[in-house]
């Protein structure tokens, strides 16, 4: 997910974002709605259930990466020359829900929470619960 993330610049320009000031804001726009995401998972967790968060996480980054990859395509193949409102909609909606998918789904919160369970159920303290995990 920090790849998409890291690319993010790179991707919003190869759809049409040229601006500085305009890729500063897509990025900073990824790093609210994963902050945002993370709060709102947080909250759910316990709520709904690890399951139904990390099913939900996981459909939807694979709808995400579908429409992101589909769209580079799409791009690639018309060329730079042609590229649409549409398009640029699309890409930073993909990568937006994108970020959206794998913070609510705990791929990066549920993963972590379980180290906590993991160390009262082994009883190991410290790092020994780290080897176990990784």
């Amino acid at each position: 997910m920090d790849t998409v993330g890291l690319y993010s610049p790179r991707i919003f320009e190869k759809v049409g974002i040229t601006g500085r000031k305009k890729k500063l804001g897509a990025s900073v726009a990824i790093g609210f709605i994963k902050t945002l995401f993370i709060l709102v998972a947080t909250f759910f967790l316990d709520r709904v259930g690890r399951r139904p968060l990390l099913l939900t996480s996981v459909g939807g980054m694979i709808l995400s990466f579908l429409a992101l990859a589909s769209t580079l395509l799409a791009i690639d193949r018309r060329g730079e020359v042609e590229k649409s409102k549409v398009d640029l909609g699309l890409s930073i909606t993909a990568v937006l829900s994108l970020m959206a998918s794998f913070s609510i789904g705990g791929l990066g919160l549920i993963t972590w929470g379980l180290f906590g369970h993991l160390k009262k159920e082994c009883n190991v303290k410290g790092m020994q619960c780290k080897r176990i995990a990784v």
